[in-house]
């Protein structure tokens, strides 16, 4: 049976009508009428109700959680006073109501749509007005603390998803009625507000991860490498990371605008990974040209996002990396203390189409070598890859026969993930004198990763997943020389 738990101060028409529909559900074990007003409404005529009569506005929050504590099933169903629906969606979601879900909510889609079929769907982040009509099992709810109205929805949502288990959105189910009518009265504005404050305060001490990825695109890395970027990222992973916040660090506004990029993103966050994107103001005025300003920079939005006094990781990705499709599953199980994780990758040489590129995401796992991948060696943290370079036909990495240069360089600057916890001793490196040159194009990333090691951040010698370097020319306005790597210059075959 359902517990069905209602706040409600009386302000919606047909409330009455709409209690004696739910009742006779013959999935509904009882309704837990949490009534937050003075009126003295008599609902003795209805089967199954536990009027609860509290004389005062105790908020929804609060009677969302009392009304849990005194439920007697373990299947709960939470709704809004003023929601209107075919309550017959209690039966057709009845056994999907486990320990093993997290939340069933209704998706926006329902308020347009005019079937009843439901379909569950998983989510990776809360749409809107998902929490007026929610299913929950009563031991996946977690008491919400101290908020009385707003953002206690999202507060749950994330505690769930923290706690590993998926939360789901119901489709093409026929919902209407007057939306969140008594949350939105003007006399409610102030609460809000310290409602958010709360919110917020909760999230930087709970143990509930901010991921960040700080999405970097400079001079030579073209539209085209943005999209291959992105959509590896966001739209062909194995499993779903929410990114809280989205950086867009866009060096050549100029060539490649910063609303390009949010179109883009726009178009492959199919599945509302990102909850905020935010752009880096880059000003060239005030930034040297080189990588090492960008990492100054890249450790300052961490800092300054107070990221560093939260759980979780930051991905550095430039749009010219595309991640392997297991990424997302392999970056959930990474620890988020103290780590930096140096992902193995391969150098698509400039002959390679993206459409093969495709194709080499999808692998399992870093491949070392294979017929047409030539590995350059690496540092290796956890000794279980060859050091030394190795050919799969005893040809050098710029033959013809060759179209991939793989290695897994930890100390080289290629594709990284940083644990929150480590930007303040990243930062503090960053701007040493003695670490970083900045008058050098390239002089001090690699000092960066050897003090962090001094600095007892643990190197990850995780190698399943991977990314793939699309080719790109270097020389421009900043950078006049080639790459100094002989062998990456031969015609047809560079990398």
């Amino acid at each position: 049976m359902v517990s069905v738990i209602i706040p409600t101060l009386w302000k919606p028409k047909g409330f009455l009508q709409r209690l004696e529909a739910i009742s006779k559900n013959p999935n509904v074990g009882e309704i837990v009428l949490i009534d937050n007003s003075n009126l003295h409404v008599d609902t003795s005529h209805i089967a199954k109700v536990r009027h609860i009569r509290e004389n005062r506005n105790t908020y929804v929050i609060p009677a969302w959680n009392k009304g849990v504590r005194l439920s007697k099933y373990d299947k709960l169903l939470i709704v809004n006073d003023d929601v209107e629906t075919d309550w017959s969606i209690i039966t057709d979601v009845y056994s999907e109501v486990t320990e093993e879900k997290g939340l069933i909510g209704a998706g926006p889609s329902c308020w347009q749509s005019k079937k009843n079929i439901p379909e569950l769907h998983p989510i990776s982040t809360m749409p809107n007005c998902y929490a007026c009509c929610f299913f929950i099992h009563k031991n996946s709810y977690t008491e919400i603390p101290e908020m009385k109205i707003h953002y206690g929805d999202n507060w749950i949502f994330d505690v769930i998803k923290a706690k590993g288990k998926t939360n789901y959105e119901i489709i093409n189910w026929d919902m209407g009625g007057e939306s969140e009518q008594t949350s939105r009265l003007e006399e409610f504005d102030s609460i809000k507000h310290e409602d958010l404050k709360v919110y917020n305060r909760l999230q930087a001490t709970q143990s509930v991860s901010t991921n960040t990825c700080i999405f970097t695109t400079h001079t030579t890395l073209t539209h085209s490498h943005a999209e291959y970027s992105l959509k590896a990222l966001l739209t062909l992973q194995d499993a779903d990371v929410v990114w809280d916040y989205f950086v867009v660090y866009n060096t050549q506004e100029q060539n490649l605008p910063n609303k390009d990029i949010i179109e883009l993103i726009k178009k492959y966050d199919t599945k509302n990974y990102i909850k905020q994107v935010l752009i880096f103001p880059y000003s060239p005025e005030d930034n040297k040209k080189n990588l090492l300003q960008d990492i100054r920079n890249w450790y300052d939005v961490g800092v300054s996002l107070g990221l560093q006094k939260t759980p979780g990781k930051i991905l550095w990705l430039k749009s010219d990396y595309c991640v392997s499709n297991n990424f997302n599953e392999v970056f959930l199980q990474q620890s988020s203390t103290n780590t930096i994780w140096s992902l193995p990758t391969l150098g698509a040489k400039q002959k390679i189409e993206y459409s093969t590129v495709l194709s080499k995401l999808n692998m399992p796992s870093f491949s070392v070598i294979d017929l047409e991948t030539y590995y350059r060696g690496g540092d290796n943290p956890n000794n279980q890859l060859p050091f030394d370079e190795v050919s799969p036909n005893g040809e050098m990495d710029y033959h013809p026969s060759i179209n991939y240069v793989s290695h897994n360089y930890v100390y080289d600057f290629n594709l990284h993930v940083i644990t929150n916890d480590t930007l303040e001793v990243g930062r503090q490196l960053a701007y040493h004198p003695q670490v970083f040159d900045m008058n050098s194009t390239w002089g001090g990333p690699h000092n960066l990763f050897y003090g962090l090691k001094e600095a007892k951040v643990h190197f990850s010698g995780e190698y399943k997943a991977y990314g793939i370097h699309m080719f790109h020319e270097i020389i421009s306005e900043n950078r006049l020389e080639d790459r100094g790597d002989v062998r990456k210059l031969h015609l047809g075959e560079k990398y």
